[in-house]
This record gives structure tokens, C-alpha cells and sequence, in this order.
């Protein structure tokens, strides 16, 4: 499904103001805000809080099956909203093991003899996946800024590593690894989208935000063009405009109009 023309977006725009009482609505695409992910991915390196190697291990059945992992590298974190609603700001967030090794031991019921089943040597194409759902979140502002567009690591849900034979198996390795990120500092699992500033010469001075997601035209449907694809939005009250009170969010995604038209070119259009 091909996303709206340019020339209709602004067809749109000019009927009627759009932005359901907000100053200003702020949407950016999935294309964006991955980009921003793996800059801040590639930075980290130049740092101490980059993604060390990962060693665990996870025990499946009643001690007959163990997996053990060493020096798992975790890829950058990358967004998708095939699973987004405008009434929340979900996103589903995935990670490629792009390098290591898996080892996975067995031993039959009432033998005292373990043996290696099978070794997994991990790397950017066959690497297992580590995916989650997880919610964008406003950190508090300063003096300088409103506030950061922020995703943490440690509060994703439903997570899961394709490390295993069965689902149960990826959602136990998936535990393991939330309780990992749990002991990480904030640097090093808090991911930043955004960060909305003040000036104090603007004339239009942000007062407060709220963040939503919201998938694009055909971004639930696996085979389709558009699938997985969607926007963050940030909606806007400035300082001086509307109240609370006289601004609301679409409560379904048919209620929320696309704000990602296509460009000339084949890339969408967003901030």
C-alpha cells in the first residue's frame, strides 16, 4: 500500500487545522528513528557504555537441556509498529546477535552423562533475534530542555530470544536477558530519540508533551510493501496556547490521519 502523495498530505492540511487542539504535533518515521538508534549505537563505542559481550546460560525441562551462551554481541536496537496503537506508545523493538557461540547440552532422565547436541556459531545473517515490546517514554526536562523521547532496555515486555527449540524455550532465555539489562546503569540501556529544547529568544515557548505510536497503512500485514512500518509522534502544548482540557488523541489508529507522506523519491517524508 503506497503512502499518501505530498500533494494530497497538504491537500489535507489546508481544510482544516489537524493537530486536535496541539500546537504542534512532531512525527517522524521508522527509517528516522532507527537511524538515530544505530548513531547512537556506533557513539557508544567511542565510550564505556557500549554492549559487552554476553555470557549466560539457561536450563529447559527437568535438568535434561541446557543452552549456554558465551560472548553473545548484541546488534543496535531497531523499531517497528506493525503491533502499535495511537492510544499508547508501543513499539516492537528488536536486536540481531550478530556474533558468539551457543552450546546445547543434553542428558536423558536418570543418566549421569551430559553431552554437546549442537554448536551455534552466531553472525549478522543467521544470528537468533532478541525482540520485545516496549514503551517510548518523556524523561523530565531542565531549565534548557522540555524533555527526552527515551526507550529503556530493562522495561521491555514479552520478551524473547530465538535460542531454543519452542516459544516457552525463547521466552526463558528472554527472562534471562531482561534480568540482565535490569543490573545495567541507565547509560547504558536508556536510548535517546529525542531531546526537545528551549530557547528563550523563540517566541513559541513548549510547555509540556506526551508520545504516541502509530503504524502506517498496511504495517500489520507481513507480506505487504509497508509492514512493520510506522511513526513516533510527539504532540506539543506550548506555553500560552491550548489548555489540557481542549486537546485530545484519536482513541484508534483509523482515527489518526498518516503525518509520513512520500517524497518525490521513494524515501517518506518526516522530520
Amino acid at each position: 500500500m503506497a503512502l499518501e502523495t505530498l500533494e494530497k498530505f497538504i491537500e489535507w492540511l489546508q481544510k482544516k487545522p489537524q493537530t486536535f487542539g496541539y500546537d504542534a504535533i512532531l512525527a517522524y518515521d521508522q527509517s528516522k528513528t532507527n537511524l538515530l538508534l544505530i548513531q547512537e549505537y556506533i557513539q557508544r563505542f567511542s565510550g564505556e557504555f557500549y554492549f559487552d559481550p554476553i555470557s549466560l546460560d539457561a536450563e529447559f525441562g527437568a535438568g535434561t537441556n541446557w543452552e549456554y551462551i558465551y560472548d553473545y554481541i548484541l546488534d543496535a536496537p531497531r523499531l517497528s509498529f506493525e503491533n502499535s496503537n495511537i492510544s499508547a506508545s508501543e513499539a516492537t523493538l528488536t536486536m540481531r546477535i550478530i556474533a558468539g557461540t551457543q552450546l546445547s547440552v543434553n542428558k536423558d532422565y536418570g543418566e549421569k552423562v551430559r553431552w554437546i547436541s549442537r554448536v551455534r556459531l552466531a553472525d549478522a545473517v543467521n544470528g537468533p533475534l532478541l525482540r520485545m515490546t516496549i514503551d517510548l517514554r518523556e524523561s523530565s526536562g531542565s531549565e534548557d530542555t522540555l524533555g527526552r523521547v527515551t526507550l529503556d532496555l530493562s522495561t521491555g515486555t514479552s520478551m524473547y530470544v530465538t535460542v531454543g527449540d519452542s516459544t516457552e524455550q525463547d521466552l526463558i532465555a528472554g527472562e534471562k536477558f531482561q534480568k540482565l539489562f535490569n543490573t545495567w546503569p541507565p547509560e547504558k540501556k536508556v536510548f535517546e530519540l529525542n531531546t526537545l529544547t528551549r530557547q528563550p529568544a523563540d517566541l513559541l515557548q513548549p510547555e509540556n508533551f506526551l508520545i504516541r505510536t502509530h503504524p502506517a497503512p498496511g504495517a500489520d500485514i507481513y507480506s505487504g510493501p509497508n509492514f512493520g512500518e510506522g511513526e513516533v509522534l510527539v504532540f506539543i502544548r506550548m506555553q500560552g496556547g491550548a489548555a489540557e482540557s481542549e486537546v485530545s488523541i484519536p482513541p484508534t489508529n483509523n482515527g489518526m490521519h498518516y503525518l509520513i507522506p512520500q517524497g518525490g523519491g521513494d524515501e517518506p517524508l518526516s522530520a
